[in-house]
């Protein structure tokens, strides 16, 4: 668990000690707009131990959507690049597809957290138990 000095819960909000999330291309690409508008805090993002069971229902809807709208993708693509007669089109409006379902996926986006804590987490669950 790191300390809660500048570490604040992504699930709660709240400055508390956690288990540190990973800094994914996502995170890292919003650090760096609040870096470029002055408004960056370099804060670590942890999840509390008291949030921690309602991270794994959110991680697990996040995942399940991203299979949800990979799958869906999949089937455009082929469906589009089947029937159109222009293939480099199809292609194209194939990505412009599957930026909107990046783009839908964001208010469902739970980070990731970092492996050896993920272990950590789960030894105190266990431990509870």
């Amino acid at each position: 668990m790191k300390s809660s000095s500048n570490s604040f819960c992504i699930i709660c909000g709240k400055r508390r000690k956690g288990f540190e999330v990973e800094e994914d291309l996502f995170i890292k690409g919003v650090r760096e707009v609040k870096k470029i508008f002055g408004i960056e805090k370099k804060s670590k993002l942890v999840v509390c131990k008291e949030c921690y069971p309602k991270y794994l229902q959110m991680r697990k809807k996040f995942e399940s959507k991203q299979k949800h709208f990979a799958i869906l993708w999949a089937i455009f693509f082929i469906i589009v690049l089947v029937f159109s007669p222009d293939k480099i089109s199809a292609i194209f409006f194939s990505l412009i597809l599957l930026f909107l379902f990046l783009l839908l996926l964001i208010p469902y986006y739970i980070p990731k957290i970092k492996e050896k804590e993920k272990e950590k987490a789960e030894e105190k669950i266990k431990s509870k138990k």
